[in-house]
């Protein structure tokens, strides 16, 4: 199992050039979003608290499997994330007295192995353990490493629809130069950001037998969660803390999980919503056992 897992992960990794939170230019505002005017007034804590409640919102371990039920069988996969670009105003902050762009949307996807493990049944109650990890391999733009982990379970109703519940958690550190250098060509420093997430759902799900053992199962989650971070500049060592806006609210997850060649290949896609800052499109492939 810690092979397919370890194998999943080298695969995918070398596909992942992601800074999740953006690199800064040096107080000035980017030739692609020339059209903000430079005397725009901003609220500059709650655009900062916005970039870091988005990129947090991005690694919260929301559920990509039906609620537990019967056939619900264990099973490693990768799990692709899009991620959506922000737009210029939602990239503008303050530096030094004048604006300034981040650099936030340097790749399109956040990729992300799964492991989800089916516990013995309690009765008519189906339990599961998920885990989902990226490694600290070096990237050009740093070095990212993030562990998330949940709980579900649940039961078949009537037959075929299944309801259940699930908790989950997430630690990610980020390890980058991310504010770059305080004066053009000046020395540069590694920043560290740490994003922290936990919620709770319930959800739904209905699994519609086709033929040679394969199925499509429709689910829908919802639920709350939260995130908390922290940024520390390399240059100084500032703390900088979003304690003033950080997000917490609904989240609700739609899609549905295909099950192909007697359950041992599974597709999987849905929408993810962390209401109201951060929403996406993910899909799953992964193989069951």
């Amino acid at each position: 199992m810690c092979s397919k897992m370890g194998a999943v992960t080298a695969a995918f990794a070398a596909l992942w050039f992601v800074a999740v939170v953006g690199r800064v230019a040096h107080a000035e505002i980017s030739a692609d979003c020339s059209m903000i005017d430079p005397n725009t007034t901003i609220d500059d804590e709650k655009q900062r608290a916005h970039l870091q409640n988005y990129f947090s919102s991005s690694f919260l371990f929301t559920p990509m499997n039906p609620a537990p039920g019967a056939g619900a069988r264990s099973q490693v996969g990768i799990e692709l994330s899009l991620i959506p670009p922000l737009s210029c105003y939602e990239r503008l902050v303050e530096f030094g007295g004048q604006l300034k762009t981040e650099n936030t949307n340097l790749s399109p996807v956040l990729p992300r192995p799964r492991l989800t493990v089916a516990l013995p049944d309690a009765g008519p109650v189906h339990m599961a353990l998920e885990a989902g990890f990226i490694p600290p391999i070096p990237l050009p733009i740093g070095i990212i490493t993030h562990l998330g982990a949940a709980f579900s379970a649940g039961g078949e109703v009537v037959n075929n629809f299944a309801l259940g519940g699930r908790a989950h958690f997430s630690m990610t550190r980020v390890r980058a130069d991310v504010a770059t250098a305080t004066t053009p060509g000046g020395p540069e420093y590694d920043d560290l950001s740490y994003f922290s997430g936990f919620g709770a759902d319930f959800g739904a799900s209905y699994r519609i037998i086709g033929k040679q053992h394969s199925w499509l199962t429709p689910y829908l989650w919802a639920g709350y969660g939260q995130t908390q971070t922290l940024f520390i500049v390399g240059d100084d060592l500032t703390l900088v803390q979003n304690t003033t806006y950080p997000w917490y609210g609904a989240t609700i997850t739609a899609g549905g999980e295909l099950s192909l060649l007697d359950n041992q290949l599974l597709l999987g896609f849905d929408v993810m919503c962390a209401v109201p800052v951060y929403a996406t499109l993910q899909f799953k492939i992964a193989y069951g056992f």
